[in-house]
């Protein structure tokens, strides 16, 4: 592992008062971020009471396979996450289209052994209603509960009884509790709502006192939301949470709120400072010393046209309402790393994420909704698409073909031609990123001794097919095959000597952090080689971007600059970077020749051509390749 977590936590640490993370605290979540990975968003759920000292820490992170200690994999319940998190990046399960994010909380005092268990949450899409038996069955199977059908009908009824504009925000699961329970969070529903709400739900003690912190409190507030655990009954522990759209200073009623909890014997004068205080950013120029080595070649790159940040924020506060015993109150304080327009941060041009209130420069790449779309539109192309490629393309999913004087396969020689590009040899562990159905893989891995393949597409119905194709030959044992999204690829660190995409990067909806995946995946002195369609680089007419326009649409595939692509392989931190213009030496004969078939010598359309062909007169594209390396040390 390349870095812990404890670099980005080195950066927050001297805005950390001790009123809210004591040394002792502070000192445990030290020694569990050594053994965590990097994450962009993180935070911490302290306690606001007197003499409450305890702290949690929590991560968060979207669709990926977090690359884990082998000691973790030891351990049955990071087995089960791992699995998750291999449904989760499938296109086609419920997990990918309803699930945004997780967040992986961290009970330091409960943990009894060298293997920390955290608790999950699930942060769902808000379009997730319809599918929401599937989701609990899911968290079920994480907490080895999937039998109970107390709990699930509880959860049923959870889910029926949320009013008109509300819906379940979160799932949990509990996972390091010895009580198997389900957290359940509930967000978008008035003060009114929410009392009726429990009332349903089998929480039918309504005290003066829960009505106070609903009405009254929730003045102070933008929005409220409730929490609470079902097990075989909805448990009366309630909490309330409340959010505000703008951080202190800008909004004085988190000021005003905190004042009526110190009021309340709820929060501690000190741990309302501190809180007040913790909003705000840092720069490299500010702690040199303790800036992340990993941001480094980021940071240099971008220069004075972003700036890099550690912002730091209050996501909310929680109230805890249980029926004889004390209130409780907890805040969750968020910070994490992110590159900002200088003009948006100082203008105050800064927008609110649901996780932490994030600080985010107005997106350069997708929206992830726009993502979600995205990736949908490629699985359901070749989805649809893949019994025509395979009749009038073959194995191989490429337009442009490398000639030979031989009549033998021009594919599998176009293959081994770029596969000496790559510079791939005997002995390699490659990856093919966008494999298709694995028809250079087969190629590559029959005629280059002893070569390992891992191939990864993003469409399960190419993943069967490859599959299907791999057995045939035999080569099973040598190609595997996975289904995800090469921009979170599920593998270690420094594992592949050769990472290469043949006509793929066009499906990259964020060539930084792509190249970036690629970087970490290859061994040092490993080789990265595109070969693929790249846009030219001189301003396009009208003409030529509605062809462009056009092309997309049919092959919903993004060309990119050569120049445009470098940059951000630079970025990534690869050197020897060179490209190459290949119109001379690659043709389009063969998929062209897939458009037609002759019928009583005139010609007609294919069922692929029917779908493809277009007549472009100035389409502005070419075909071009990319070479880089790692760096040695």
């Amino acid at each position: 592992m390349n870095g812990s977590m404890e670099d980005y936590l080195r950066v927050v640490i001297p805005h950390l008062n001790s009123e809210l993370v004591s040394s002792e605290a502070l000192s445990r979540i030290q020694a569990l971020a050594q053994i965590l990975p990097h994450f962009s968003v993180a935070g911490f759920e302290c306690r606001l009471g007197e003499e409450q000292s305890r702290v949690d820490f929590q991560v968060s992170f979207p669709q990926l396979i977090l690359n884990l200690p082998e000691s973790f994999l030891t351990h049955s319940v990071w087995g089960t996450f791992q699995n998750f998190c291999q449904q989760w990046i499938d296109p086609t399960s419920v997990l990918y289209r309803n699930v945004e994010r997780l967040w992986l909380e961290f009970d330091l005092l409960e943990q009894s052994s060298q293997v920390p268990i955290p608790c999950l949450f699930l942060v769902l899409n808000q379009e997730n209603i319809g599918e929401f038996q599937d989701l609990t069955e899911t968290v079920l199977r994480l907490l080895n509960n999937r039998t109970d059908s107390l709990l699930e009908s509880n959860l049923r009824l959870c889910a029926n009884s949320i009013p008109d504009g509300g819906r379940i925000a979160h799932l949990g699961a509990m996972l390091s509790r010895t009580a198997k329970e389900v957290r359940v969070v509930v967000k978008g529903i008035s003060s009114q709502q929410l009392l009726d709400y429990l009332v349903k739900i089998g929480c039918t003690n309504i005290t003066d006192t829960l009505k106070s912190l609903v009405f009254t409190l929730s003045e102070f507030a933008d929005t409220l939301g409730l929490s609470f655990d079902v097990g075989d009954i909805v448990h009366p522990r309630i909490g309330l949470e409340y959010f505000w759209e703008k951080q202190p200073p800008d909004e004085p009623r988190w000021q005003l709120f905190l004042d009526c909890l110190v009021e309340m014997g709820l929060c501690t004068p000190a741990k309302r400072n501190a809180l007040l205080a913790w909003p705000g950013f840092s720069q490299k120029a500010d702690l040199p010393e303790l800036w992340p080595t990993n941001l480094a070649g980021a940071d240099l790159f971008l220069g004075n046209k972003a700036l890099s940040v550690f912002w730091r924020t209050i996501n909310h506060i929680k109230v805890i309402y249980e029926p004889g015993n004390e209130l409780e109150t907890k805040a969750y304080l968020g910070f994490g790393h992110n590159w900002l327009n200088a003009s948006d941060l100082n203008g105050g041009k800064v927008s609110k994420t649901e996780d932490y209130n994030q600080s985010i420069l107005p997106p350069i790449n997708d929206t992830e909704v726009e993502v979600s779309q995205y990736l949908k539109q490629v699985c359901s192309y070749y989805d649809r698409m893949n019994p025509l490629y395979l009749k009038y393309i073959g194995k191989t999913y490429q337009a442009g073909v490398f000639p030979t004087d031989s009549d033998t396969d021009h594919y599998r020689n176009s293959n081994l031609y770029f596969a000496n590009r790559a510079g791939i040899q005997p002995g390699h562990r490659i990856l093919d990123a966008g494999c298709g159905v694995c028809g250079p893989s087969i190629d590559i891995a029959r005629n280059i001794k002893g070569i390992a393949i891992d191939a990864i597409t993003i469409s399960s119905v190419q993943a069967d097919t490859a599959r299907e194709l791999v057995q045939e030959v035999g080569l099973a044992d040598q190609i595997q095959i996975h289904i995800g999204d090469f921009h979170h690829l599920p593998f270690a660190d420094e594992v592949f000597d050769v990472v290469f995409f043949l006509e793929s990067t066009g499906y990259s909806y964020d060539h930084q952090r792509l190249f970036a995946e690629v970087y970490r995946v290859l061994r040092p002195g490993g080789n990265l080689y595109i070969k693929d369609v790249f846009c030219k680089e001189l301003s396009l007419s009208n003409e030529e971007q509605q062809e462009l326009a056009e092309f997309y649409r049919i092959y919903v595939y993004k060309t990119t600059k050569i120049s445009e692509i470098k940059e951000s392989i630079a970025l990534a931190g690869f050197q020897e970077i060179s490209s190459r213009d290949l119109r001379e030496i690659n043709h389009t004969k063969l998929f062209s020749k897939a458009m037609f078939d002759y019928k009583n010598g005139l010609p007609g359309l294919t069922e692929f051509g029917k779908f493809h062909y277009r007549q472009f007169q100035c389409l502005p594209v070419f075909f071009g390749e990319i070479k880089a390396r790692k760096p040695s040390t």
